[in-house]
């Protein structure tokens, strides 16, 4: 499940940070396509003023093997070493919640009716409103069989404003009752709703168990009497499986956007298979729509943690109007980056995740959709996920993975194709090409990528690359993935207890 949150505000201060990019360049090609600029780290603030840049400017390598060199110094350096100095981080880079918006949460424990052995649960409430109601938009699951939050939101004329995102965590409402449950609730926060207006509904964890409605009643007292939250322990609120919260934001003179997202599993995006928020005090540009509807299909929609996709899942995005003007270039960059960082840190934040796997096709003769559904091909196949766990270099099974998708969908991979593992050259000329120097870089590159399975803080920000280019055509796509470990098969083996 995927429960992610982007505010959009006036921000009340900024800080400088750096924009982390490794750069793959096939030696044997002047191309300027065959160049990868993949960011390194998420959950930063992005300023508009110019970023510093973190760069990998690999020279010729005879032997098709690109080398690596550090030429600037990113903030910070290559990740974290503990989670305390994370959070620290977080805290620092996005200081406070939009202009416009509060948050407050709340915890309490409850019996699972339909589970009672498993003894208590916990569940945290939390509410994000808007000073007033506001203008709203939504992307929604596709999953034929959603939960209740999705069937609210659909039964929704799209006049109505809104007035606050209502979360859950620990039970993801797809139940008969579930709209029942949803009705009482913002029965109990009518003084929340004037007339015109609605409260949205959001909710993620186990599939199939009934809300625990009387304690959520019960609990909604201290939910509105709690003190508002920071940016960070709003993103910490409402955790499942996550090892640790995700933040991020841009920042500009007339307004910010500040971002939070939760997910770590059943990540298989067909948007909107996400919990998602956008809330700004921006005044928008006219078609600010359409941008919002392509930064959720480039960035949330490009990534796969377990290729299962989820049945409550939502993007919503509101704005108060109360900050200044944004042009639809800029809206559309704080879109794109702040999207982008989340996206990337689901995926590394995933369950039992020990690598982040980046496919990036370029040049191909497909269409831009086609080849996203190439990389997702790659990013989801057991074999390459498994050889990338064990720092494998086996390349075949990427090389294989490619190969079967175009032969599912009767697209044929040209003649001039190559295929790139960790900026290695590995398939050319019809066929895969190897030699043990390859095989020995590939392995300290997978190496140098690989973080704790079950660490509570970002390691590195490093990632391992495949780059499949068509070497001649318009069609484009980045998708990012994960590994698959022994770490992940348990943490679904005991989910609910």
């Amino acid at each position: 499940l995927v429960l992610c949150i982007i505010l959009v505000g006036k921000a009340t201060s900024q800080k400088a940070v750096g924009e982390n990019y490794l750069a793959c360049r096939n030696p044997d090609s002047n191309e300027a396509n065959r160049v990868a600029r993949l960011p390194l780290h998420a959950l930063y603030g992005h300023q508009s003023e110019p970023r510093l840049s973190f760069l990998f400017s690999p020279p010729p390598f005879s032997s098709g093997i690109s080398s690596v060199k550090c030429l600037a110094s990113p903030s910070p350096p290559t990740g974290f070493t503990s989670k305390a100095s994370y959070l620290s981080h977080l805290s620092s880079a996005t200081p406070a919640l939009p202009k416009g918006f509060t948050a407050r949460s709340t915890t309490f424990t409850f019996v699972p009716v339909e589970a009672p052995d498993l003894g208590e649960a916990k569940m945290s409430l939390t509410l994000i409103q808007p000073s007033k109601p506001c203008a709203w938009r939504a992307a929604l699951t596709k999953n034929a069989l959603p939960g209740a939050p999705i069937k609210f939101m659909k039964s929704l004329s799209g006049e109505e404003k809104c007035a606050g995102v209502l979360i859950n965590n620990k039970i993801s409402n797809v139940h008969p009752k579930g709209l029942e449950a949803i009705d009482t609730l913002f029965g109990e926060l009518s003084s929340l709703t004037p007339p015109g207006s609605t409260l949205l509904p959001s909710s993620t964890g186990v599939i199939g168990w009934s809300l625990p409605v009387p304690s959520m009643v019960s609990s909604l007292p201290s939910l509105l009497s709690s003190p508002p939250l920071t940016p960070t322990q709003l993103a910490s609120s409402y955790l499942t499986t996550d090892r640790y919260p995700k933040l991020a934001s841009y920042s500009s003179p007339s307004g910010s956007l500040v971002g939070t997202c939760k997910g770590a599993g059943m990540i298989e995006p067909n948007m909107g298979t996400m919990l998602c928020y956008l809330l700004t005090d921006w005044r928008l540009p006219e078609g600010w729509e359409e941008t919002f509807d392509c930064a959720v299909e480039e960035t949330f929609n490009c990534v796969s943690v377990d290729g299962d996709e989820s049945t409550s899942d939502q993007v919503i995005m509101l704005s108060s109007g109360e900050g200044g003007e944004v042009s639809k270039e800029e809206f559309g960059e704080a879109m794109r980056e702040v999207c982008g960082d989340l996206a990337r840190a689901i995926v590394r934040n995933g369950e039992g995740t020990g690598h982040v796997i980046t496919v990036k096709v370029v040049n191909f003769p497909a269409t831009d959709k086609q080849c996203r559904a190439m990389g997702k091909a790659v990013v989801n196949s057991p074999l390459v996920k498994t050889a990338v766990a064990g720092n494998d270099p086996n390349v075949g099974r990427v090389a294989g993975a490619v190969g079967s998708w175009c032969g599912r969908e009767e697209v044929e991979f040209p003649d001039r194709g190559t295929i790139d593992v960790c900026g290695v050259r590995c398939y050319e000329g019809g066929g895969v090409v190897m030699t043990q120097e390859k095989e020995d870089v590939i392995f300290d590159r997978m190496k140098g990528a690989q973080f704790g399975e079950s660490t509570d803080f970002p390691e590195n920000f490093n990632e391992v690359l495949v780059v499949i280019d068509g070497g001649g055509g318009e069609g484009k796509g980045t998708v990012w993935g994960s590994d698959l470990t022994k770490e992940y098969v348990a943490v679904n083996a005991d989910y609910r207890s």
